[in-house]
């Protein structure tokens, strides 16, 4: 199936989205307040390659 070319994903909008989403995650979906430790596991192969 091909994907139109408007849209599909960029990385730059891929990283904006991502930061929206954490945001929305943070503030609302997992009722994060203030004093609460989040803990992250994210493998360094996720990490994005140099330019």
């Amino acid at each position: 199936m091909k994907m139109k070319e408007e849209s599909r994903m960029t990385l730059e909008n891929f990283n904006e989205n991502l930061k929206k989403y954490a945001r929305l995650i943070a503030e609302t979906g997992v009722n994060v307040q203030d004093n609460h430790t989040v803990v992250l596991q994210i493998s360094v192969d996720q990490a994005p390659l140099p330019a």
